[in-house]
């Protein structure tokens, strides 16, 4: 190289001294002449710039080849004698390296070889390989320097991609968690020569959110920095963004009070999920111009495949814990955070160092919320549900915790907070949903029944304080009170109905029960027309237990459907087994009580069916209390329909203690309408109870039903029926319920 340069340099001179040679012949003048013509063809093409120049402060060049517009942007004329200086040309952070290993090569008097960074005409930095030597006189002074300069930016670019991922790649040690983004931000910044980077998320909006910033090698928190949108646009709508010298932004550190720093380089690329959907942004910034942005930006593309995986799995993280503890329809924290919650108080209790803890529960539910469902529809729930969270979240302090438990009930929970105080914020939450709610032009006011305990007053530990609560809020239900804090007398009463329950099941399956009868007279003639079978039992550790106790426990816990069932089974044997006795049987009809729950079984039939025989259905007469019809009314109707096409009777219990409409009333298969006692026992002494007493005979007459009066007591209260124009009356007057066998003793003919 250094050879053609030379004959290039000076071929000129070379074909004077040629001509002025005695000994040349024309022929050889010629071939001189087109040996230069070639030289100077070639050094035309050459892929760079040949120059001659002074060893000079300034980089002087005397010549330049025409590849100098190609390398630079500037032509020859404007290079050369320092109209355009090289040097300047040159990048600054280079030029004292390149000048020191020029001047050592020098003094060696050895050719030299450099690489650097040169700016464009365009403004883009291009890196440049030199190889040249310096040119002496005869005293061994520098005369000029001679080389050849070429573009290795690509080949730059390539090395530099590669060694900037393999120290990225050798470095990231954290392969998941927050951790991965701080450590490749961090090891992005140090290979890229950039003073920090981030990474954000997009939103729902549209927006970026910050998720995680380093500057200086050190995480930053998110406000330090606002992304300028004529940046992010770019970069979500394009897939990239690279500024090499003039973004314009600045970060602040507020830490070190400072107000701000200019950022002036700039590159971010766009995160993508596996299907193509933007994710977010992954950026590194500079206060310094980038030199080589565009590897920059290769290298930032090169992890984003990684980056984006992992804001995916975070994002599937997040989502799968607002599933596991978030309450999708109110966003509120769901049952298993605050079990979670509960833990993490439990905890502080036991942790040496901790100041004493205080801590409310509340545990309330809405009224009357299934009839909005029912009459509105769940999707109106569902938006009631919604303004209920909203409103009471904003009702309650920053401290409460306030979680919804599923379906209507919630449960708030209220650290540093004193027993005093707990009654206060049932009546805030209470008041503050007695204000109407609007869900498009209904309106509602919303009364809600609470339950409360306190640590640690009522509980010796935080966990037990929900089981608390829950007492004190069934206890409030079942007193129909607004608000009930928990006792110890509630914690036993709940215990002995929850054994009461557990040995009722067991006197259940262990056949313990037994059934008692009690007659039911004919007012006219005053003989036995029927029986009712009530069920009795008497338990080895509690004694005797009331009906009135144990039912409503059945009713309450789910197993009146079993207990019925049983109870039908066992008075259709004995019904049986008094018809096989000789004695010709029970006189009329022997009647069972079927539960509201029981009606509510859509194989209530086929259940029916199973435990009496079709031959003994005649003699069965199953009461239904009224208010079992009210829900549906028409389902109703279907079912006694039903059971007395399946050979049943059919009586309406406890009449006059509910509502139902005459409507309806004429529409049931009953035979039998049965008056309540409560309306019996006051008659002869209320003119009120008298009246309905009577108004009900007359409508059940008019019907088409025979009426049978409860809990009749006296004589005279036989004898006033009777002249009501009642048909039958049952009560301790006529006999009290026996066990069978007495029964038949007291009322069947049998020896």
């Amino acid at each position: 190289m250094f050879t053609i340069l030379r004959a290039v340099f000076y071929s000129e001179q070379r074909m004077s001294q040629a001509k002025e040679s005695a000994g040349q012949s024309p022929q050889q003048a010629k071939t001189a002449s087109d040996a230069e013509r070639r030289l100077y063809t070639l050094m035309r093409h050459l892929p760079g710039m040949a120059y001659q120049g002074l060893n000079d402060t300034q980089w002087t060049m005397l010549f330049v080849s025409e590849g100098a517009f190609a390398l630079t942007g500037y032509t020859a004329e404007e290079l050369e004698n320092n109209a355009i200086s090289y040097l300047q040309l040159m990048h600054e952070e280079d030029r004292h390296r390149v000048d020191t290993e020029v001047q050592a090569c020098i003094r060696k008097q050895k050719p030299f070889q450099v690489s650097y960074r040169l700016w464009h005409r365009s403004q883009q930095v291009r890196w440049m390989w030199e190889q040249g030597q310096a040119i002496f006189d005869d005293q061994g002074q520098v005369l000029r320097l001679e080389g050849f300069i070429c573009d290795i930016t690509e080949q730059q670019q390539s090395q530099g991609l590669q060694r900037a991922v393999l120290q990225i790649a050798s470095t990231l040690t954290v392969r998941s968690g927050p951790g991965f983004f701080q450590q490749l931000l961090q090891n992005l910044a140090l290979a890229l020569e950039a003073d920090g980077g981030f990474i954000a998320t997009s939103n729902d909006d549209q927006t970026l959110a910050l998720q995680t910033l380093v500057m200086g090698g050190q995480p930053r928190p998110s406000e330090h920095i606002q992304i300028p949108e004529r940046l992010s646009t770019p970069v979500m709508r394009d897939g990239h963004c690279l500024v090499a010298d003039d973004a314009d932004f600045y970060f602040t550190d507020q830490k070190k009070g400072q107000g701000g720093e200019r950022v002036r380089g700039f590159v971010g690329c766009r995160l993508i999920d596996m299907q193509g959907r933007p994710l977010g942004m992954l950026a590194v910034i500079s206060r310094k111009p980038f030199a080589n942005a565009e590897m920059t930006l290769s290298v930032l593309q090169i992890f984003a495949a990684g980056a984006a995986g992992e804001l995916e799995r975070n994002q599937a993280d997040v989502r799968m814990h607002q599933l596991a503890f978030q309450d999708p329809l109110t966003g509120l924290p769901n049952r298993a955070n605050c079990m979670a919650q509960l833990e993490r108080y439990q905890q502080q209790t036991l942790s040496k160092g901790c100041p004493p803890l205080t801590l409310g529960l509340l545990f309330f539910n809405l009224r009357r919320f299934k009839e909005i469902n029912n009459t509105r529809g769940h999707q109106v729930g569902d938006q009631v549900l919604v303004a209920v969270a909203k409103r009471i979240r904003e009702a309650l302090n920053e401290e409460a915790f306030l979680a919804r438990l599923g379906g209507d009930e919630f449960v708030a929970l209220l650290p540093s907070l004193e027993y005093s105080a707990l009654q206060q914020v049932a009546a805030l939450i209470g008041n503050t949903l007695k204000q109407p709610i609007r869900i498009g032009e209904a309106v509602f006011r919303q009364e809600v029944t609470i339950g409360g305990a306190h640590y640690p007053k009522d509980a010796s530990e935080p966990a037990s304080l929900f089981q608390h609560a829950s007492i004190a809020l069934h206890q409030a239900k079942r007193g129909n009170y607004g608000f009930t804090l928990f006792n110890e007398e509630m914690a036993a009463a709940i215990n002995r109905r929850q054994m009461l329950h557990e040995r009722l099941l067991k006197a259940l399956r262990e056949d313990e029960l037994e059934l008692y009868y009690q007659p039911q007279i004919d007012l006219e003639s005053g003989g036995v027309i029927g029986a009712e079978a009530l069920c009795r039992w008497h338990d080895a550790q509690y004694g005797w237990i009331s009906p009135g106790e144990f039912i409503p426990l059945a009713e309450e816990r789910g197993s009146i459907v079993e207990l019925g069932e049983w109870v039908l089974k066992s008075a259709c044997q004995q019904l049986k087994a008094w018809q096989q006795s000789g004695s010709g049987g029970l006189p009329g009809k022997l009647s069972v009580n079927v539960s509201a729950r029981q009606l509510q079984d859509p194989e209530l039939l086929q259940r029916l069916g199973a435990c009496c025989e079709v031959s003994l259905r005649q003699g069965i007469v199953l009461e239904l209390t009224e208010s079992a019809f009210i829900q549906d009314p028409e389902e109703a109707i279907a079912i006694t329909r039903q059971l007395v096409a399946a050979g049943f009777t059919l009586a309406i219990d406890d009449f006059g203690t509910g509502y139902s409409s005459l409507t309806y009333l004429k529409r049931f298969a009953a035979t039998y309408l049965k008056i309540d006692m409560s309306f019996v026992r006051d008659m002869l002494n209320s003119e009120s109870d008298r009246t309905i007493v009577n108004t009900i005979i007359a409508m059940a007459r008019t019907l088409g039903m025979q009426t049978i009066a409860e809990g009749v007591e006296s004589q005279a209260q036989a004898e006033a029926l009777a002249a009501m124009g009642c048909d039958q009356s049952q009560g301790y007057f006529h006999g009290r319920p026996v066990p069978a066998e007495e029964f038949a003793r007291l009322w069947l003919d049998t020896p």
